[in-house]
């Protein structure tokens, strides 16, 4: 499958966007909280019907 472009609207942070793919390989870069991980997880929404868990890293306490 090759993305060409990701229209969101509504969804989690981003009210409206779209996302155009160039050819080739694409890297999702951005701060913290920029909105990386709800890109991937509309793609899966669209794929899977529902949102993707989040990582188990998410649920790990991390020990100092």
């Amino acid at each position: 499958m090759i993305l060409k472009t990701l229209n969101i609207r509504n969804f989690r942070k981003f009210k409206s966007i779209m996302i155009e793919f160039p050819d080739g390989v694409t890297g999702v870069v951005g701060l913290n909280g920029a909105g990386k991980s709800t890109i991937f997880e509309a793609i899966a929404w669209v794929l899977y019907g529902s949102v993707a868990a989040r990582t188990s890293s998410d649920q790990i306490k991390r020990q100092a």
